[in-house]
C-alpha cells in the first residue's frame, strides 16, 4: 500500500478538516479502491438497513461499555481489538468511518486514535444523511464480513481521569464542556447526573457548534475562531468532556484534526457529579 499516495489523494479531495474528513464525492470515486476501508458505525438494529456499497459494519455497542460505571467507557483493549478485527478493520489501508448519528462516527474515531490508528482514519463529512440526500449509491446487500487482524498501538494519554482534570485546571489546562447549554448551566439535569451544573472552571461549547445546520463540518476558519474564543491556541493543552464521553468525541475529533493538543475525560460529568469532593459550578461560568 502506498500510504503517502493515499494521504495526498485524500488531501486533494478531503472535507474541511484536511486528512480527517472526506467528501461524499471523494468516497464515491473510491468505492472500489482496495486501499480504502469503508466502515459504518451504528446500533446493531440498523445492521440490515441499506448502506454504502462495500462497507463493513461495527456495532456501536462494541466500542463502549453499556453495563459498567461510568456508562459509555472504553472497553478493555482486548475487547476492542477483537471487535474491530471481527468487523473487518485490519492494519492496512485508509479507514473511512460514517454513521447515521455523527457522534457514533466521532466516538469511533476517538477509539481508533486511542488505539494508535487515528492518522489513517477519516470521517465521511455529512455522514450517511448527506450521502443519501445526494442520491449516491446505496445497497441492501449484506455488509462485507471478512475478519482481519487488528493490532492496537495504545495511546493511553488520549484519555484522562478526574484526577488529571483537577490537576490540569490548576496548571492552566483549558477544559471544554460539550453538552447542551442548559446542562452546562445546570438548568437541566442530564441522565445519571447527581449534581446539575458543570466542572468548576470549564468553558462551554456544545458539540453541535462544530456542525452546520445541514450536519456537515463548519469551515476550518469558523472552527478555529470558535475555539479561539474559549482561549484555545495551538500551544494550549485542552481536555474535553460531556455527560458520558460521547458528545465530547466531537470536539476531540475537531481539535485533534486542527492539530491541537486535546485529551478526552471518558468518565465525564456523570462521574464528576457523583464525587462530592469534585468542585462544580452553576450558570454560564
Amino acid at each position: 500500500m502506498n500510504v503517502f499516495f493515499l494521504a495526498v489523494l485524500a488531501a486533494a479531495l478531503a472535507g474541511p478538516l484536511d486528512n480527517t474528513t472526506v467528501t461524499t464525492a471523494w468516497l464515491e470515486q473510491n468505492l472500489t479502491n482496495q486501499e480504502v476501508l469503508i466502515v459504518e458505525v451504528g446500533p446493531t438494529a440498523l445492521a440490515d438497513k441499506p448502506h454504502i456499497p462495500g462497507s463493513r459494519f461495527i456495532p456501536y455497542d462494541s466500542l463502549v461499555v453499556r453495563s459498567g460505571w461510568p456508562p459509555d467507557e472504553l472497553p478493555p483493549l482486548e475487547v476492542l481489538k477483537n471487535a474491530l478485527g471481527k468487523s473487518g478493520v485490519g492494519d492496512e489501508g485508509m479507514i473511512v468511518l460514517y454513521s447515521r448519528d455523527p457522534l457514533h462516527a466521532t466516538r469511533a474515531w476517538f477509539t481508533l486514535d486511542y488505539l494508535g490508528h487515528g492518522k489513517r482514519t477519516a470521517i465521511l463529512d455529512g455522514g450517511l444523511t448527506k450521502w443519501a440526500n445526494e442520491r449516491r449509491p446505496m445497497t441492501p446487500t449484506r455488509f462485507a464480513r471478512a475478519a482481519r487482524t487488528f493490532t492496537p498501538h495504545l495511546q493511553a494519554d488520549r484519555r484522562v481521569t478526574s484526577l488529571d482534570v483537577r490537576t490540569g485546571l490548576q496548571g492552566g489546562v483549558i477544559v471544554i464542556d460539550a453538552r447542551p447549554v442548559p446542562e452546562f448551566e445546570g438548568t437541566k439535569r442530564g441522565k445519571s447526573v447527581a449534581r446539575p451544573g458543570h466542572i468548576a472552571g470549564a468553558r462551554s461549547l456544545p458539540w453541535t457548534a462544530n456542525l452546520t445546520i445541514r450536519g456537515d463540518m463548519k469551515p476550518v476558519d469558523e472552527l478555529r475562531t470558535a475555539y479561539a474564543a474559549l482561549g484555545v491556541t495551538p500551544e494550549s493543552q485542552v481536555i474535553v468532556y460531556c455527560r458520558t464521553g460521547v458528545e465530547a468525541s466531537m470536539p476531540y475529533f475537531v481539535l485533534r484534526s486542527l492539530g491541537y493538543n486535546v485529551r478526552l475525560y471518558d468518565g465525564s460529568y456523570t462521574e464528576w457529579s457523583r464525587d462530592d469532593a469534585a468542585p462544580i459550578a452553576l450558570g454560564s461560568r
